[in-house]
């Protein structure tokens, strides 16, 4: 059964991917996954510079079983680069919006 779900700690490796964003001063405005052998997540992210709003939506998925999970055999560096690459950047709120929108609706 697929669970729908905001919670960050019910995704595989979105606790982690929030971590690294933190760690980048980046602010999650919002977040939805599947929580299940496999699945998605989705961040819409915020970061401020010196009262310059940049906007970020980053879409991962996952596995569970042998050679499905592209992250697994990474090491801590390489799986943050990896989270980094999947980040598309926006000028706007309103286009990162709609691309986050798309990619929720995808994911289910």
């Amino acid at each position: 059964m697929v669970i729908k779900t905001k919670d960050f700690d019910s995704v595989r490796w979105a606790s982690a991917i929030k971590k690294l964003f933190d760690s980048l001063e980046m602010e999650v405005v919002e977040f939805e996954g599947i929580s299940d052998y496999q699945g998605c997540g989705i961040f819409l992210l915020r970061e401020d510079h010196w009262n310059n709003a940049r906007w970020y939506v980053m879409s991962f998925s996952y596995g569970t079983c042998g050679g499905c999970d592209a992250f697994e055999d990474l090491n801590a560096l390489e799986r943050a680069k990896a989270w980094l690459d999947l980040t598309e950047s926006f000028a706007t709120e309103q286009d990162a919006r709609e691309v986050y929108e798309e990619s929720v609706s995808r994911c289910w």
